[in-house]
């Protein structure tokens, strides 16, 4: 993929205004890997990165998506690099809508060790969901919903959603994140923490990177 994209790419993701996405997965391979491990400036060796691929195909075979803060996990354990932690953790969350009455949320987030809290309303539930997170976020960690894109990748009324987001924080900064379920709600908030933790996680590592 990363040699001659074209192999799997029949036209460049640039053409129709996106970006490459890299994943992990049960066929990951050690080259993939490790590009998305550089993106965070993570380099482990030649010995490390096999172990860390490992770890990877084990949730693979298991049919668990590998997420990118699952990926750095998994590379802090094989590396002994501890300082390296999930930045935003959802601690609560709830959604209130119906006919007649307008949508709110309820969302508390652990940011860093400190917990913060919001509600909002929306014209639907992602929405309010999506208003309470950026309550807290752009004043917090100044950062920002930049993009929010949904498709359906299954039929029925059990369908799966795929949620795509991207996050920008204020020095112009912008990571993506992308997650996938049954219900839209729970999957739309998945994928902004996963975006919040990217962006976070980049920031925190470029500051190590800096002070080593």
């Amino acid at each position: 993929m990363l040699s001659n994209p074209l192999t799997y790419e029949p036209i460049s993701p640039k053409l129709v205004g996106r970006s490459r996405w890299l994943q992990v997965g049960k066929h990951a391979g050690i080259h993939g890997m490790n590009a998305m491990l550089e993106d965070y400036g993570i380099e482990p060796n030649h010995e490390q990165a096999k172990q860390i691929l490992e770890k990877v195909k084990i949730l693979g075979d298991q049919g668990k998506q590998v997420t990118d803060v699952e990926l750095i996990t998994m590379a802090s354990e094989v590396m002994k690099e501890h300082g390296i932690k999930r930045i935003v953790q959802l601690t609560g969350f709830s959604v209130s809508t119906g006919i007649g009455t307008m949508p709110y949320a309820f969302v508390k987030l652990n940011i860093d060790g400190k917990e913060f809290s919001a509600t909002d309303h929306g014209v639907g539930p992602v929405d309010a969901s999506l208003n309470a997170i950026k309550k807290i976020t752009e004043k917090i960690s100044e950062v920002r919903i930049k993009e929010y894109h949904l498709a359906s990748i299954s039929g029925g009324s059990n369908a799966l959603c795929e949620v795509t987001i991207k996050v920008e924080d204020a020095q112009g900064n912008t990571s993506s994140a992308k997650s996938v379920g049954e219900d839209i709600v729970t999957t739309s908030v998945q994928a902004v923490i996963d975006g919040l933790n990217r962006i976070m996680l980049k920031k925190l590592l470029k500051q190590k990177k800096v002070g080593t």
